[in-house]
């Protein structure tokens, strides 16, 4: 009887050596894939902030879904408003090298938004979509 314990423990040890293996392996697989559970979410969570307040700069949704959403850091928010650039939402030039978050399919252009709140344009030029490239190279940190 004790042989076939001894047997047993190494079949224990073995599936728990496997056990950890295979999470190292799905952390690795993650890594570097980029695969995150709660993108989804966080961009679900954004997007109605963005659909309920549009035009608000990179700063401004940052505060905003700070204040919202306190589990999320300035770094995520900057992260998923990345992610969702150009699919979740679309993003404009704005004054003094800002970042104007719209949702997709917005009535308003951050021209209108700006006539509707009296706001003077930057140098007096027209709002203009900005490129993925570009959003990266503004939020840099």
């Amino acid at each position: 009887m004790a042989g076939g314990n001894s047997g047993m423990r190494s079949v224990e040890q073995r599936m728990e050596d496997l056990e950890r293996r295979l999470d190292a392996i799905e952390r690795v697989f993650r890594a570097a894939t980029g695969h995150d559970p709660n993108l989804l979410d966080d961009i679900a969570s954004i997007s109605r902030l963005i659909a309920e307040t549009p035009g608000l700069s990179q700063t401004g949704v940052c505060r905003a879904a700070h204040h919202r959403f306190e589990f999320l850091s300035r770094a995520r928010i900057i992260e998923v408003l990345r992610n969702g650039a150009g699919r979740h939402w679309r993003i404009e030039a704005g004054a003094y090298n800002s970042l104007l978050y719209f949702p997709m399919h917005a009535d308003r252009t951050h021209a209108e938004v700006e006539q509707s709140c009296d706001i003077v344009t930057s140098c007096g030029k027209e709002s203009e979509p900005v490129s993925q490239a570009e959003v990266v190279v503004k939020t840099s940190f």
